[in-house]
């Protein structure tokens, strides 16, 4: 089992776990640690259960010229929901799981006054599903959706997963069971690098995802979220939630 496996096993509290990462070493400790700098063991000891392999004299040599496996070259599923009877078939499919992972998309970063334009949810790799939402049909799924995520015995995962929270207050969906921040226990384990899921997907999963700016561009020009083509958003922000 891997670290993370281990830990979503037990039955410890946020605070016990951690305790448990803020420890000088992992479980599994090399034969050539220094017990002082374990930043890389830890990091292999969540993904993978084991030690972290020795690097190659050549690994940073061929690091730029690595190529990124990315949406257009792996396999996918993902659907987007139209109404509210998928939604309600989706859902049911997703309460049936120990936990799944969850975005939302948003006309902005203000979060008084933008509104959600969608919401993705994944339970499986490569596969998830995208809920366009919009003026008519907002409160329809949000109480739709309340239940799942009211579910504590469900864990949820994402990435800034604080800014779901509030959009999601916002539309009176509380958030209760255990919660998994992948930008938070990324910091907690290499404060120094970057925590953005772009930087994630291709240090730990050998993918580039699709840039932000080029869906919505940047500048003076920068669209919103809703102008996007629905296919777009879920092609990339939800395999960014798995």
């Amino acid at each position: 089992m891997t670290g993370l496996e281990i830990i979503k096993a037990t039955t410890a509290t946020a605070g016990e776990i951690a305790d448990i990462i803020s420890q000088p070493c992992p479980p599994v400790i090399p034969e050539t640690c220094d017990r002082l700098s374990c930043r890389e063991c830890w990091l292999a000891w969540l993904v993978t259960g084991e030690p972290p392999k020795e690097k190659g004299p050549s690994d940073e040599q061929t690091a730029e010229s690595e190529e990124f496996a990315t949406a257009q070259t792996t396999p996918h599923a993902y659907t987007i929901v139209r109404n509210a009877q998928e939604l309600e078939a989706v859902l049911r499919e997703v309460a049936a799981c120990p936990e799944f992972c969850f975005d939302t998309e948003t006309t902005g970063f203000d979060i008084f006054n933008d509104r959600i334009v969608g919401l993705s949810l994944a339970v499986r790799p490569y596969e998830a599903w995208y809920i366009p939402f919009n003026e008519s049909n907002t409160a329809e799924y949000a109480a739709l959706i309340r239940p799942l995520f009211a579910d504590e015995k469900i864990a949820k995962i994402g990435q800034n997963i604080k800014f779901d929270l509030m959009v999601l207050a916002r539309l009176g969906v509380e958030i209760r069971g255990r919660l998994y921040d992948t930008m938070i226990l990324h910091y907690l384990l290499d404060p120094e690098s970057r925590h953005n899921m772009d930087a994630l997907a291709m240090r730990y999963l050998n993918y580039r995802p699709i840039s932000i700016t080029s869906l919505i561009g940047k500048g003076a020009r920068q669209l919103t979220m809703d102008m996007i083509s629905l296919e777009r958003v879920a092609v990339s922000y939800t395999h960014l939630t798995l």
